[in-house]
């Protein structure tokens, strides 16, 4: 690979005889490191070899907001693109990256723009966002601090943000109201990486398909286009300083009529309990003409699962509903012989889904562990794995036909780290959760 160095900013190109090309732009990366690295690159040379591709870093992790090298670096790519006659050429980038395709665009002018998790203003001017606050104080006052300087009236731009993610949110908003045609919106569920969450759930080659192929035009499972109402949900949550707790006189006065699938994952076990107290109150009132269940409602209603999102330990944990371990840092125990998974699936129709779970497997001193799934109360398996050996972790994927999830799971060959010379551990342990994800397979 070809690799060049502007003052802050450094670039590695893989060209190619095509007339596209993609042009990445790399993110903060581990602040461990002295420098960032570079973004993408094994997924998308993997992914496809009918594009060129670039890649660059800013060194300085000031949003590319350095001035030193910037033009130089914006020259030379300008000048690369002529000279290898391309037709079609898409920036992207996530978080910081996803501001330095935005600077770059507009100096060099790309044919599309795709900016995933970007904020809409970096330094003092965004001071409602504490991120990452020693790094904004390294970015120099200047006119491309607000993204809105930076987009052209040519130009076309993809933004795409997930709704649980505050600081997100609330950069989204910004962007969104000014309601400029050249700009498009697309929601999601997870974390600030959505390429992370997306690789997790999914993999990354039908999203660089939707990006870069279809350039965000067709139908996607996990991305939908932002509304009035989303935008509404993360203003009020902003102007109630972003609790991570709701009232419920703040849901009454503010989120009753909101669609559950647009709630933010933060206060959405709030907005279920509250739409049960609300649910059980109507209940009463009229429980001699309702033919339903009022338990099986609510049971329903408090095990939420957002669909296309890598649930961490953390996020799952309440719908382990026997069988398990307290949560331990990255992940919880099967102890003993049975476990149950139970949930609600929020916002699923249309699609074929499956229920991902990845777990690492417990084998002592070359002991089996056969394990077997149960959906739905059903007595057949669904699914059966064995491990000996070394194989220590794996991933079962369950399908689901309902909203509803009421799994079992037998593990008959539990044993203890103790009777196995493994430790004090005396817990019978067999397979160790570590995430669960709701994947659509249309």
């Amino acid at each position: 690979m070809l690799s060049l160095e502007f003052g802050d900013y450094e670039v590695v190109c893989v060209l190619r005889q095509t007339e596209k090309l993609i042009v990445s732009f790399a993110g903060i990366g581990d602040l461990a490191n002295d420098n960032p690295d570079y973004e993408w690159i094994e997924s998308l040379l993997s992914w496809n070899n009918a594009y060129s591709f670039i890649f660059i870093k800013d060194n300085s992790r000031t949003w590319y907001t350095s001035g030193t090298g910037i033009q130089e670096m914006a020259f030379w790519l300008r000048k690369l693109i002529d000279e290898l006659a391309i037709k079609k050429s898409i920036a992207f980038g996530l978080s910081m990256g996803a501001y330095g395709a935005m600077i770059v665009d507009n100096l060099v002018q790309f044919d599309l723009v795709i900016a995933l998790s970007s904020r809409a203003k970096v330094g003092a001017q965004a001071g409602f966002d504490q991120r990452l606050e020693s790094l904004s104080l390294k970015v120099r006052d200047h006119p491309n601090n607000d993204l809105l300087n930076l987009i052209r009236d040519d130009g076309n731009y993809v933004y795409l943000y997930s709704i649980d993610d505050p600081c997100d949110m609330m950069h989204a908003t910004r962007l969104y109201s000014i309601k400029q045609p050249n700009m498009r919106f697309f929601k999601t569920r997870g974390q600030h990486n959505i390429g992370y969450n997306i690789k997790k759930t999914f993999g990354l080659d039908s999203f660089f398909d939707w990006m870069f192929i279809h350039d965000c035009t067709t139908t996607h499972f996990a991305f939908t286009p932002f509304t009035d109402s989303v935008v509404e949900i993360a203003c009020i949550l902003e102007h109630l300083g972003h609790p991570d707790r709701l009232s419920y006189d703040d849901y009454l006065t503010s989120f009753l009529n909101f669609d559950i699938e647009h709630i933010p994952r933060i206060i959405l076990d709030d907005i279920l309990k509250h739409t049960v107290d609300k649910t059980l109150t109507l209940f009463e009132e009229k429980r001699d003409s309702r033919n339903i269940s009022c338990t099986e409602h609510v049971r329903l209603h408090l095990l939420p699962i957002v669909p296309y999102c890598y649930l961490s330990p953390e996020e799952f944990v309440r719908n382990l509903a026997f069988g398990w371990s307290d949560l331990e840092p990255h992940g919880c125990w099967a102890v003993g012989r049975w476990h149950g998974i139970e949930g609600r699936i929020i916002g699923i129709s249309g699609s074929k889904h499956v229920l991902a779970i990845e777990y690492d497997i417990y084998l002592p001193n070359g002991k089996p562990q056969n394990i077997r799934f149960f959906l739905n109360e059903k007595d057949i398996p669904i699914a059966q794995k064995n491990y000996e050996g070394n194989e220590n972790s794996d991933v079962v994927i369950i399908p689901i036909s309902e909203s509803t999830i009421s799994l079992l799971i037998e593990t008959p060959d539990f044993t203890s780290p103790k009777e196995n010379n493994d430790g004090d551990d005396h817990r019978p342990l067999s397979l160790f959760i570590k995430s669960l994800a709701i994947i659509s397979i249309q």
